[in-house]
């Protein structure tokens, strides 16, 4: 199964000649109530494949960790690949974190492509990982038909906000809107494409799948969104059940299909 969001901003991008930024303007609604008790130790961000080696089609896509204090990490990478075939893949990541220092290893595959290598990183603050990955097999060419084929970047970077980390978009929720809406604001004047992913928080505290607690994916190009409404769609998105706790998070992506800015936000519906 692949992804098809990064397709779909792919397209935005050749079509959109003005310049959108991440700022909003106008009333924002007043801010949700938040469950503090989920998600302590979940990291929510986006990895980057590097452009100078993987010029054809560098992508972003969602990243989350759960990173205790020291011992074990675990987590997941969202491949953001058009793919072969319609859906979603996941990665798996893994290691080990000590005094702020993560050192483990990513797995997945793309199309019957076994992909994964290394998986560094450090705490950079109270509220930021990042760091850098590797593919062991290096820059890899994935053909679908004689048609169409993308690349697996031997490389890239991530970087990962402590949950509830909403200082860069300042991320409002209006619950009392049926299908409830998201605005943001914040960003720079290069960003163009927002990619919004919505997954049920107390599933993923306890389960730490994906495939299992998203809920929605989607993307705009405004400083707003409705729930499952978008320019694009990952998967059909389900129903948000009321007093359930869910986690929202968006990343800006510029012009050149690079994750600049990430926040996230926990909300009771």
């Amino acid at each position: 199964m692949k992804r098809k969001v990064l397709f779909v901003i792919s397209v935005v991008v050749s079509f959109f000649t003005v310049v959108i930024s991440c700022d909003s303007e106008g009333e924002v609604p007043p801010g949700p109530l938040t469950d503090t008790d989920l998600l302590n130790d979940f990291w929510f961000g986006s990895y980057q494949e590097d452009a100078l080696t993987n010029p054809e089609d560098p992508l972003p896509g969602f990243i989350y960790l759960q990173i205790p204090e020291t011992g074990n990490f675990d987590g997941e990478l969202y491949f953001s690949y058009s793919g072969c075939d319609g859906g979603v893949d996941l990665g798996r990541v893994s290691g080990t974190v000590a005094n702020g220092n993560l050192d483990g290893s990513w797995s997945g595959n793309v199309d019957g492509e076994n992909v994964g290598g290394s998986y560094t990183g450090e705490l950079i603050n109270e509220e930021r990982y990042q760091g850098i990955y590797t593919n062991a097999g290096g820059k890899v060419e994935i053909e679908c038909d004689e048609d169409f084929s993308y690349f697996v970047a031997p490389n890239g970077t991530w970087f990962l906000n402590k949950s509830g980390n909403n200082k860069s978009l300042d991320i409002s929720v209006d619950t009392n809107s049926d299908p409830i809406a998201l605005t943001w604001k914040g960003g720079n004047q290069s960003d163009i494409v927002y990619n919004v992913v919505f997954v049920d928080a107390e599933c993923l505290e306890q389960n730490l799948d994906l495939e299992e607690c998203l809920m929605w994916s989607g993307i705009t190009t405004t400083n707003s969104i409705v729930y499952g409404q978008g320019i694009g769609e990952t998967v059909p998105a389900e129903r948000l059940v009321l007093g359930r706790s869910y986690l929202a998070s968006i990343t800006c992506v510029n012009s050149s299909g690079e994750a600049t800015v990430s926040s996230n936000i926990i909300f009771i519906r």
